[in-house]
């Protein structure tokens, strides 16, 4: 999954599932360590097991919707809403079946959505929305909404003002989810409300698809 969300090739992998066999056929009483280590030996783009550093690159700070393949993103933020559920106290329901990707800033933002009064000094309009623009594709602005839910949101605004639809109240009425219930204790969504979520999102993915340094490894292969 870490290579997959940064399109690493998937060439070689029979190559690679033979030096794993390999591995653990040589030492069978200690087989995980084996696997482990020859992952964590792998190099080169057909075979690097992406480190927590080479995900955040990507997913805290970079474009993720149109980069990483619609079922895939799917899949990250289903694993950031199941990663929430994970509690006695959550009860242990399935995700619905053909949620769709839903950006919290929508793409047509201009309307609904204008730039705050009383920028920084030095800050122009034009870099203003330049840098609005560059947060709508990443991780922490993108959420999971069924498909009528979606189009019933569109462009709406975060709070609607004079009787307007509002983003916020309508996933309040109609989503489930606990990733859009963390959503609405937010007043305002703007760029620094996206890159904190997006970082927060980005841990709990890191948690699901451990990495080649994770203690996970050391836990799994000590406590035989």
């Amino acid at each position: 999954m870490r290579r997959a969300v940064l399109r690493l090739t998937s060439q070689g992998y029979n190559r690679i599932l033979a030096s794993i066999l390999a591995a653990a056929i040589a030492k069978p009483e200690h087989a995980d360590q084996a696997v482990i280590d020859v992952l964590r030996a792998a190099r080169g783009r057909s075979a690097l097991w992406p480190t927590d550093d080479d995900l955040r690159l990507r997913l805290e700070s970079s474009v993720v919707y149109g980069y990483v393949g619609a079922p895939r993103l799917r899949m990250l933020l289903e694993a950031c809403e199941l990663e929430l559920r994970d509690s006695a106290h959550v009860e242990d329901l399935p995700l619905p079946e053909g949620l769709s990707v839903e950006h919290v800033l929508p793409q047509a933002w201009v309307e609904n959505w204008p730039l705050p009064d009383g920028l920084p000094q030095g800050t122009d309009a034009d870099a203003a929305a330049a840098l609005r623009e560059s947060r709508i594709h990443r991780l922490g602005n993108l959420t999971l909404v069924t498909q009528p839910l979606n189009a019933r949101l569109s462009n709406a605004a975060w709070i609607g003002r004079d009787g307007q639809p509002s983003k916020r109240h309508e996933l309040d009425r109609h989503s489930l989810l606990l990733l859009n219930r963390e959503l609405q204790v937010h007043d305002q969504w703007d760029e620094d409300t996206i890159d904190v979520r997006g970082t927060l999102l980005t841990e709990r993915i890191l948690c699901t698809w451990p990495g080649p340094n994770d203690t996970v490894w050391q836990l799994a292969t000590t406590s035989r």
